[in-house]
């Protein structure tokens, strides 16, 4: 009995939301969140998104999104940038950490606005700009977790490739001591085209074969840094 209570219940959540849906056609509804269990593939086919975790923290986030991408699809993850310092971590973390990080989902800002300085709207203006021009790549493309070939620094690499185009997602939370580069083998491009980007104010053109065989090398310097790289076919 106690067990046919919950199945109920979660039935009666199904059709409410549905009948909302009904009623409000261009109304997105998301669920809320992973720290109530409410993120399973029998509630994305009812809700349009889903409130990913109350851990807002831009460095731990790289974790929690990891992890939700084995099973979810990117397109219903919801990532905010919030204000720092974050309220549940206490860690201050740059606001281009910050969007790199929220812009690897479905992108929202949480921050309060009167409280940022004109140099962080500025910020937060060419993030949104950019985000509107790559989120067809990040919220419908194929999704790739990446390695690179060093283990002395604790880079988290990810990679999304929509078509012909493609984004390179870098993080360096923390440099270490003999910091060095890393050699990131890309993957899901044709290798028989060419590719074309700009890596540290450098325009680079590159065939799929090298970018997936040889590899891109970066290096980020300092803490919390990242980088955001689009690829184009040409």
């Amino acid at each position: 009995q106690e067990r046919s209570l919950w199945l109920k219940h979660i039935e009666a959540v199904y059709e409410i939301v549905d009948k909302l849906k009904e009623k409000h056609p261009n109304v997105l509804f998301e669920a809320c969140a992973s720290g109530g269990g409410r993120i399973d593939l029998g509630m994305l086919t009812h809700f349009d998104d889903f409130w990913t975790s109350d851990n807002t923290d831009a460095y731990d986030r790289l974790f929690i999104q990891n992890s939700y991408s084995h099973i979810y699809p990117i397109k219903a993850m919801r990532a905010w940038v919030t204000d720092c310092p974050n309220f549940l971590s206490k860690r201050v973390i740059p606001m281009e950490f910050r969007f790199d990080s929220s812009m690897m989902g479905t992108l929202g800002v949480g921050c309060n606005l009167l409280k940022l300085s004109e140099e962080e709207l500025n910020i937060c203006k060419e993030k949104i700009a950019k985000y509107k021009e790559i989120r067809h790549i990040v919220q419908d493309g194929k999704f790739y977790r990446l390695q690179g070939n060093l283990v002395d620094n604790d880079y988290h690499i990810f990679e999304y490739v929509n078509k012909d185009e493609a984004l390179l997602f870098v993080f360096l939370p923390q440099s270490k001591v003999g910091h060095r580069f890393t050699t990131i083998k890309l993957r899901g491009l044709d290798e028989n085209k060419d590719y074309k980007f700009n890596l540290f104010g450098q325009d680079i053109v590159k065939s799929g074969r090298y970018l997936m065989n040889h590899g891109l090398t970066v290096k980020l310097e300092g803490d919390y840094a990242s980088l955001v790289l689009y690829i184009k076919e040409v």
